[in-house]
């Protein structure tokens, strides 16, 4: 974890002079930004994160900055997993990632984004709980009626009825518009998801994705994590299960 984290320090100093996309309050650089934050009035806090949370659809250094703004948050709860999972979680920096990876996504939440006051502490809450529930799933997985990722994947690499790659793949993005159309997942998930699971589809990773210095075994446990979301999603809709259960007699 700490060199993810001091990756993450560097990746910030050298930062700290770039311009904003857009201002933020009276802010127009970076280091600007941070000082707006280091004033601690929980006014302009709150004006300054909601901001950047109002550009995530369409700025990436908003992204950024929130993940840099919540570093210190990140790091201790990344620690806190880490001695709490040792049997599950083998390396500090899996923790720091699976931590990470449910920051991003809660941010993306409307219960987050749709909120202008306590805007940092609602994250911190949304973020535990989200971890918590993330690792409650890896708990209760083994006694799951779906494998996680056999839920997602069995039409790419699964295939009893022989189907052809063309079916399969109609399949898979069946199951992704699903999710999508559930709010299981966002559009950037569901196409990060074709990119590992449908290579062939013309979304490619390194082209269409800014995977900063994500490792190949991040991005794949990045891809097992939403699967994994999705598999839960279906397990908790009787009605899709019914009708899956119809379909294979």
């Amino acid at each position: 974890m700490e060199d993810l984290n001091t990756a993450l320090a560097t990746t910030f100093k050298a930062m700290l002079d770039d311009e904003l996309t857009a201002p933020v309050g009276s802010a127009r650089t970076v280091r600007e930004f941070f000082d707006l934050l280091a004033q601690r009035d929980y006014a302009t806090t709150d004006h300054a994160l909601h901001t950047l949370l109002a550009r995530l659809g369409t700025d990436r250094q908003a992204r950024d900055l929130l993940l840099h703004a919540m570093r210190p948050t990140i790091a201790k709860f990344a620690l806190e997993l880490f001695h709490k999972n040792r049997q599950k979680i083998q390396r500090a920096d899996d923790a720091f990632v699976i931590v990470i990876e449910a920051f991003y996504d809660v941010i993306e939440k409307t219960t987050i984004r749709s909120k202008t006051t306590r805007v940092a502490a609602r994250i911190k809450w949304e973020l535990r709980d989200e971890i918590n529930s993330r690792m409650a799933f890896e708990c209760s997985r083994d006694i799951n009626i779906w494998n996680s990722e056999f839920a997602l994947t069995e039409a790419a690499r699964f295939n009893p009825e022989g189907k052809s790659e063309h079916e399969s793949q109609i399949d898979l993005l069946e199951g992704l518009a699903w999710a999508r159309d559930k709010n299981v997942i966002s559009l950037d998930e569901a196409r990060f998801l074709i990119a590992i699971y449908s290579p062939d589809s013309g979304i490619s990773l390194d082209r269409d994705f800014d995977l900063g210095d994500l490792s190949d075994a991040a991005v794949r446990k990045r891809a097992s994590r939403l699967a994994q979301r999705i598999a839960q999603a279906i397990t908790n809709d009787h009605d899709l299960l019914a009708d899956m259960a119809r379909e294979a007699l």
